[in-house]
């Protein structure tokens, strides 16, 4: 087994998937895709929170990021 992978085939560093997570794919999966900022003033959480949740979405391959600096999307993977 790779370093990175642990038994279920998941990288490491992806953490478990919150209530709290499955609320915000929903969402994505909703509106298509949105901005961090559309996402913030929906869900009313802190940057580092939302960052924190969307990495770990997509270290799982459920959230795909589009988009540099401002321009950044957040939409379902398929």
């Amino acid at each position: 087994m790779e370093p990175s992978e642990c038994e279920g085939g998941v990288e490491a560093s992806a953490g478990p998937i919150s209530e709290e997570d499955e609320e915000l794919l929903r969402f994505l999966r909703s509106v298509r895709r949105a901005s961090p900022a559309e996402i913030r003033k929906r869900f009313k959480v802190p940057k580092t929170t939302l960052y924190r949740r969307l990495k770990n979405l997509e270290s799982h391959g459920l959230v795909k990021k589009s988009g540099t600096s401002r321009a950044v999307v957040y939409e379902a993977a398929a």
